[in-house]
């Protein structure tokens, strides 16, 4: 598929990181395939089911798209970004009570992610829910001020998908 997975291509994560890159490019075929892959090599790879569902939802394939997201959900356990993924595939989607509900069991878990716990605080003050939404800044804060290096995780994901982006447009990774 790429350089990359030629040296390792059981690596579902790096399907699962392809995939990421080909939803943002628009290339939802190739999404699919990737995330597809990385579900293949890990079948309770809660991520690649998300990432697909919401490739297949971008495409109005709900039916698929909800049972990827739902399966996301099952197989995420107690994880907060399932739910909080779910919660905006749901938001955008106008399921807004549903939404809701997905925010509020992401909320009871413990979540140490500031930029999840900062989106849910909007979404919480677009509905006016005010006392959700001042949760949620609360533990965006609380995390960030015990510990500054779990508020950069998110940035390293961003990271290694922006180097990867750039070694594929510098042609260091083939298509």
């Amino acid at each position: 598929m790429t350089a990359a997975l030629r040296g390792n291509p059981s690596f579902p994560l790096a399907f699962h990181l392809l995939g990421i890159i080909f939803a943002e490019r628009s290339d939802s075929d190739r999404a699919i395939k990737a995330y597809s892959k990385a579900i293949r090599l890990h079948p309770d790879f809660s991520s690649a089911y998300m990432g697909r569902g919401l490739v297949y939802l971008k495409e109005g394939k709900k039916t698929l798209a909800w049972k990827d997201i739902d399966e996301a959900v099952r197989t995420g356990g107690r994880d907060y970004a399932a739910f909080f993924n779910r919660g905006e595939a749901r938001y955008r989607s106008g399921e807004k009570a549903k939404a809701l509900e997905d925010f509020r069991m992401a909320l009871a878990l413990e979540i140490e992610h500031p930029p999840a716990s900062l989106a849910m605080g909007r979404r919480f003050d677009e509905e006016k829910q005010w006392a959700d939404a001042a949760k949620m800044y609360t533990k965006a804060l609380a995390a960030i001020s015990a510990n500054p290096v779990a508020a950069m995780e998110k940035l390293s994901e961003e990271a290694l998908l922006a180097r990867a982006r750039a070694l594929e447009k510098l042609k260091l990774l083939d298509k």
